[in-house]
């Protein structure tokens, strides 16, 4: 497994967790886990089919989702005349982040970050079509009610 196999697997652990190190230990313990199968899957899906299992058992366990921000902006190397756009597009992201449910930004991080079809996250996350395609309609109506409300300074149309 390559550098950037393991740093698209944390970033699918930061779509589920929102928290670094929550990603971190996720990643961690389904690569362990993988590697202990005769012989090793390491293939990037089913690795990635670990993670979410383990972290569904996670949840169920402590019966808790975390919800943490995440706007760490220390490590980005920017302009100073875009720092106001980047804080506004982060600040509206994390907003969107919070009304979303975990399957939600899971769905968007594999549609939008991933680039997969509906077809290709429905048959990696074994859920119908339609149920994925209703997902991403109901983040896209939350984007766009929060475009909205943010235009007409707090209130909805």
């Amino acid at each position: 497994m390559n550098q950037e196999q393991l740093n698209q697997l944390y970033r699918y652990g930061l779509s589920l967790t929102q928290n670094d190190s929550d990603a971190f230990d996720l990643v961690q313990s389904a690569v362990e886990k993988c590697l202990r199968k005769t012989p090793p899957k390491l293939a990037v899906p089913y690795v990635r089919a670990t993670m979410r299992n383990h972290f569904i058992d996670l949840c169920r366990r402590h019966k808790i989702i975390a919800f943490e921000s995440y706007e760490d902006t220390s490590t980005l190397l920017i302009h100073p005349e875009e720092l106001e756009s980047i804080i506004i597009d982060q600040q509206r992201l994390s907003q969107l982040m919070d009304q979303l449910n975990t399957s939600e930004r899971e769905v968007l991080f594999l549609w939008a970050v991933e680039e997969y079809t509906a077809q290709e996250i429905s048959d990696e996350l074994n859920v119908p079509r339609n149920t994925i395609l209703s997902r991403l309609h109901r983040v896209k109506q939350k984007l766009k009610k929060m475009d909205s409300t943010s235009v007409t300074g707090g209130k909805a149309l």
